[in-house]
């Protein structure tokens, strides 16, 4: 069994994936080797630079000098992800206790859930990701796409887990949303709170998510074979805001025919993960 976080990890950084699920290098091992973070596409180091940190980390872990600190959580940018990303999950998936069924924001019920999810920021940063998160969640709940199906959504499922058979291996995870944008037909929701700038558009980060919104429309044709097409829409948080013009969510379609060829593909991205996991090669 594998999960779609995994597949996609392998997907773009297979040598992150190998060092990281099959070698189980240390967390903090793996953020010294590699530049990256969940609010940013991955960039691994140059081979120069892995020699260099590995050695260093080898001379850390065998001699009593005191390895230099990673850097402390202590500023918040734009380019900051998972832990505020975490918070807005949180209270997204609590939208029925804030979305009235006139469609009506009810804010104070909002930051209560913000303040309840704050306790896995340090408190030096948590006024900044409140400000942030709550701002980011009414633009959502207030955005006229939302607005219009505010009734489907306080019915919707979240936080939805799954396991779907392809070939001989199952994919697990867990979903946002499933939610019925119209009767009869449900999708995927997932909210992205990623960073969208000149570097890292929403196109850039839709196609970046491709292989997680195919096990999205699998997964969702094992729950619902009766429909003839599946879609998993990425929404993309911080596009949200009504002053943008630009479009915020993403989506992937695919007939309930072409559901049988896309198990084959993801098939095979696994039998490549396992490969690697024996061999050693990427």
């Amino acid at each position: 069994t594998v999960s779609a976080p995994q597949m996609l990890k392998f997907q773009h950084t297979p040598t992150v994936w190998y060092e990281e699920m099959i070698l189980g290098l240390s967390e903090r091992y793996m953020s010294i080797l590699y530049a990256s973070d969940n609010d940013s596409l991955p960039t691994p180091l140059a081979s120069s630079e892995i020699f260099s940190v590995r050695n260093n980390e080898n001379t850390a872990l065998s001699s009593e000098h005191t390895p230099t600190a990673l850097p402390e959580y202590n500023t918040l940018s734009d380019t900051d992800g998972s832990a505020p990303g975490t918070v807005f999950h949180a209270v997204m998936e609590r939208l029925p206790l804030w979305l009235g069924d006139d469609g009506t924001v009810h804010e104070t019920t909002i930051e209560d859930h913000i303040k309840t999810a704050l306790h896995i920021i340090p408190k030096q940063n948590q006024s900044t990701v409140y400000d942030r998160i709550y701002n980011e969640v009414l633009n959502v709940a207030q955005h006229e796409f939302v607005q219009s199906l505010q009734k489907p959504l306080r019915e919707a499922r979240y936080e939805v887990p799954f396991l779907c058979h392809v070939g001989d291996d199952y994919i697990e995870g867990y979903m946002d949303c499933l939610v019925e944008t119209t009767p009869g037909i449900i999708e995927v929701w997932d909210w992205k709170t990623n960073t969208i700038d000149a570097s890292h558009s929403a196109d850039t980060w839709y196609h970046h998510y491709t292989i997680q919104l195919q096990v999205y429309v699998v997964a969702l044709a094992t729950m619902y074979p009766h429909q003839k097409h599946y879609t998993a829409r990425l929404l993309f948080t911080r596009l949200a805001d009504q002053s943008t013009s630009e479009e915020w969510t993403r989506t992937l379609t695919v007939s309930d025919q072409d559901i049988v060829a896309l198990r084959h593909q993801l098939s095979a991205i696994i039998q490549r993960m396992k490969h690697t996991a024996v061999t050693g090669t990427v």
